[in-house]
């Protein structure tokens, strides 16, 4: 009897979360009893069950999702919960809302090649500029890898297909190896509102790659995917880009400690193989 007591106050508070502008049934949200760990994720028909341990008259909830005003609700146990959830046409990268410009600086990591180096992020007043980021990382010798990218703020946000693009120009040598890596690619992120937490990447490119025997350039391909994983709030990527005569793979996961962003690239070229820690922190806020 000792362990049948808190299995009977138990109580399981079911509803059902909707988009307040169209009433599509909303996967995926998050919903958590308040100042606690107790919580739920609604499946693709917009419901959830949620077990309340304890047997109160009401709960405080918290519903949130990518894309939507994070809401607190006070509802009672007795009957089900139907939550709208109101689209935020704020600009977001990621799950972090951005509402002013600012500058980060990072420091950077190459474990293997380049282990000095620096990031500079800057999100600029334009309406359709999301950031800008330059790189650099070098073994104070001869080695180094550099780049530069613009990327493009979401296109059509709350719409059925959403997504941006963003250009990027890479250099990677190696010295020693005699390795010798120019690229210059453009990538598109497309996703879809009714699976908000992954993103189709493709893209094109032109690359030019050189190793004391081996000469090869022109155009390739790229595709891959991104997804965030709520909870612990780490952003996934992975993508593969197919250059003539070989194949390139990338990955990264970067999570938000507050103010401080932590991040793990992976980069593949043929013989090169880099592993890149980074750590990155604004220094520069304008307030709205």
């Amino acid at each position: 009897m000792l362990w049948t007591t808190p299995l009977l106050a138990q109580r399981t508070l079911t509803g059902r979360v909707t988009d307040s502008k169209d009433g599509t049934d909303l996967a995926g949200v998050t919903i958590i009893q308040k100042n606690t760990m107790n919580g739920v994720a609604s499946s693709t028909d917009g419901s959830f069950q949620l077990t309340i341990p304890s047997s109160p008259d009401s709960v405080t909830l918290v519903f949130s999702s990518i894309g939507y005003v994070r809401i607190e609700r006070r509802v009672p146990l007795n009957k089900p919960v139907d939550i709208a959830l109101s689209q935020d046409t704020r600009q977001f990268e990621c799950d972090l809302l951005i509402a002013y410009p600012r500058y980060e600086l990072g420091l950077s990591s190459g474990v293997l090649h380049t282990p000095a180096g620096a990031t500079l992020l800057y999100r600029p007043k334009l309406r359709n500029l999301a950031t800008v980021v330059l790189s650099y990382q070098t073994n104070l010798g001869r080695n180094y890898q550099a780049s530069a990218a613009v990327t493009s703020a979401e296109q059509y946000p709350g719409h059925t297909f959403q997504g941006n693009a963003s250009v990027e120009h890479r250099r990677i040598r190696l010295a020693d190896d005699g390795f010798h890596f120019v690229s210059t690619a453009l990538t598109t992120n497309v996703s879809l509102q009714r699976f908000r937490y992954f993103t189709l990447v493709l893209g094109t490119g032109y690359a030019h790659q050189q190793t004391e025997n081996t000469r090869a350039y022109g155009l390739g391909y790229t595709f891959g995917g991104q997804s965030f994983v709520p909870g612990v709030d780490i952003l996934l990527r992975a993508q593969a880009t197919r250059w003539p005569g070989y194949w390139q793979w990338q990955g990264s996961a970067t999570h938000q400690m507050r103010r401080l962003r932590l991040s793990l690239l992976y980069n593949q070229v043929r013989q090169y193989r880099e592993f890149n820690l980074g750590a990155s922190y604004p220094i520069y806020r304008e307030r709205p």
